[in-house]
């Protein structure tokens, strides 16, 4: 359907959903001139593919549909484009808050802030300077208790801190890695990552189980299924499964392994 936007001084035709700004106040006619929204608002947004739009009245935003309708309480200081989700992000002074398509507040405006959604369907969300996880339904999957949640990997798991410490955890929230280690690095394609504890490298896998404990001064990342480590002054090299393969009991090897 053709939506043309007019206000009270003049009128104007768009066609498709593209508004006009000017100062006055704005309403909605259908194809044929009759009036669906009066002229009330102080601007309209574009319609989104749900067909919904984002009015504002007297500083506060709400949603309308094509039919006129009012979908939310004028009450939002701002108001994000929905997402795939069909959610959208709304604020009420520096508070955060999720609603639906219906206008429904799927969580309470009192977030910090809220992160945009990830493919596993959880976005992070900040509350009195601590860290945690929501679902797509407005859940908490993991109450705010860490000072920090970082991106989830490849294989479902996040680092996370606390009190300057670093643990993993899945999407639901479990511990995978308890928090205890000075430093985690990004997972490597063998399925291992790096940990720090106390100035020692160690190695650990996605279910938590330390490969290697950390013993080594120094550890390269894995090439060509070797990682170069240190001790002491001298260096050798370790497999996947912790084994040296080549003995830590010279100075320097060389940096290459071909």
């Amino acid at each position: 359907m053709t939506i043309k936007w007019f206000n009270n001084d003049e009128f104007y035709e768009k066609n498709k959903d593209k508004t006009v700004k000017k100062i006055a106040l704005w309403g909605l006619v259908d194809g044929v001139g009759n009036q669906i929204v009066e002229p009330k608002y102080d601007c309209i947004s574009e319609f989104q593919r749900n067909g919904l739009a984002v009015a504002e009245i007297n500083g506060r935003c709400g949603l309308v549909n094509k039919e006129g309708n009012e979908v939310t309480k004028f009450k939002y200081y701002w108001m994000d484009p929905f997402d795939e989700n069909g959610l959208a992000r709304v604020g009420i002074g520096v508070k955060y808050g999720l609603i639906n398509e219906n206008g429904d507040e799927v969580t309470k405006i009192k977030y910090d802030y809220i992160w945009q959604f990830r493919s596993n369907g959880l976005a992070k969300f900040e509350l009195n300077r601590k860290q945690g996880l929501i679902d797509t339904s407005g859940n908490e999957a993991v109450k705010p208790k860490y000072d920090n949640i970082a991106n989830f990997q490849g294989n479902g798991l996040a680092k996370v801190r606390l009190n300057d410490k670093y643990g993993l955890i899945d999407k639901d929230g479990n511990e995978v890695v308890k928090i205890k280690y000075d430093s985690i690095a990004n997972f490597q394609k063998n399925g291992l990552a790096k940990v720090r504890l106390d100035g020692k490298y160690g190695l650990i896998d996605k279910d938590g189980n330390e490969i290697v404990e950390p013993k080594y001064n120094f550890m390269a990342d894995f090439d060509r299924g070797l990682a170069k480590v240190g001790a002491r002054g001298r260096y050798g090299y370790i497999d996947k499964k912790g084994n040296e393969v080549v003995r830590i009991n010279c100075q320097q090897y060389r940096t290459d392994i071909s």
